[in-house]
């Protein structure tokens, strides 16, 4: 869990929550490793996979008719302030 939050900049109470409701869902499920009980893997089950692969390229079309009013260039830039908007909530939450 604690590696997922990294990955994706939430708690790993956050992630607890979001693989908790996975889980009730049907869509994940918790496997303790073998050597490390404290150390919980989470993988998809076939539905969790399913839903994925079905959803995905939904979401894909999404994203793409969003930037699609931006030119090339404004697109840059918009990733570019992004990214210095993370870093500086990153810098803020180091304090």
């Amino acid at each position: 869990m604690g590696e997922i939050a990294q990955m994706i900049d939430l708690t790993p109470r956050g992630v607890t929550r979001i693989v908790d409701g996975l889980e009730a869902d049907g869509l994940a499920t918790r496997i303790e490793d073998e050597s490390d009980k404290r150390i919980k893997v989470v993988e998809l089950t076939t539905k969790g996979r399913r839903f994925l692969d079905t959803s995905l390229p939904t979401v894909h079309q999404k994203y793409v008719e969003l930037f699609a009013v931006l030119e090339k260039s404004e697109a840059v830039e918009l990733v570019r302030l992004l990214e210095k908007l993370t870093d500086h909530m990153k810098a803020e939450i180091e304090k």
